[in-house]
């Protein structure tokens, strides 16, 4: 009889254990979730803006700690780099990837394991309370996204979670104007805007070492200035020749690399059209497609 009160003992504490770990589990999904900051290999340090989103994200004045923050910029430019080299390491790190087939808070849901409202609701408030500091969502809108629903969660998650709850810092990165436009958290928005490096930015030293990395060998002035010719200063078009242009892989020669960047950006005109039409980001304000189709064809 002792014995099988022992068992019965250890069964009960076994079972509150599991209730326990199951009422924390949601919170404690939020207190382990970071983001990778980017290798020092693959990575240039933009200080200025580094220090400037640093700032919004982390803000405590008044008029402004409760905004959602809109990360805007041009595809490839690095907005992702630039994020998880800003919040790398900080613990309460949540990124969601949006797409047209699943709305925010669902998404959400998903990721704590629970199926209501309420349930996110705790588990912000003790991630809070463990931080010491709002936790932080990352939501990363895939450029197809036109599902208006999913554009209005987004705006209503902000809103309630983030300004009138005040349980959440909520980023929101986009590399369509139209879509950034209409989520708009009834105006509780902070615009941040990631332009493409500068000719400037891609001369320095720490530009030419990442280069040399991603390419094998030392990268001349030369080629620089054809890369940037085509491509601009987008990052994740530059790295993409440099390494595809590296001694032994299949094209071997920038030559090849840039001729097959010239292919690939000529086969996206038509998706450039589209993003356009929702609003694209383009140098001085001109229309993407357009000024692409212009560049592209002048370059030899």
């Amino acid at each position: 009889e002792q014995q099988r009160q022992k068992e019965e003992q250890q069964r009960q504490k076994e079972e509150q254990q599991r209730q326990k770990e199951e009422r924390e589990r949601p919170f404690r999904t939020i207190l382990d979730s970071k983001v990778v900051p980017p290798s020092t290999d693959s990575y240039i340090p933009r200080n200025e803006l580094s220090d400037k989103l640093k700032v919004a994200v982390f803000s405590q004045e008044e008029d402004y700690k409760d905004f959602f923050i809109s990360i805007t910029g041009n595809h490839e430019v690095g907005k992702s780099q630039l994020i998880r080299h800003v919040l790398g390491g900080y613990s309460g790190v949540l990124e969601v990837s949006v797409d047209n087939d699943l709305p925010p808070r669902t998404a959400i849901r998903s990721i704590l394991g629970v199926t209501d409202d309420s349930a996110v609701v705790r588990a912000f408030v003790e991630a809070k309370s463990q931080l010491g500091r709002k936790p932080i969502i990352i939501f990363d809108v895939h450029e197809q996204v036109t599902n208006p629903g999913v554009i209005k969660g987004l705006s209503n998650f902000a809103k309630d979670f983030g300004f009138e709850k005040k349980l959440v810092k909520v980023l929101v990165v986009c590399s369509t104007a139209g879509t950034a436009a209409g989520i708009t958290g009834d105006g509780r928005r902070v615009d941040f805007f990631v332009p493409q490096l500068t000719r400037e930015e891609l001369d320095s030293a720490d530009a030419r070492r990442v280069f040399e990395i991603w390419h094998g060998q030392r990268v001349e002035d030369d080629d620089v200035e054809r890369i940037f010719d085509l491509v601009g200063g987008r990052i994740g078009n530059i790295k993409e020749i440099l390494v595809l242009g590296r001694d032994g892989t299949m094209m071997g020669s920038l030559d090849k690399a840039i001729a097959w960047m010239k292919g690939k950006l000529l086969r996206d005109v038509r998706q450039y059209e589209t993003i356009d039409r929702c609003g694209g980001f383009s140098p001085k304000g001109e229309c993407l497609a357009s000024w692409l189709a212009h560049e592209v064809a002048r370059f030899p």
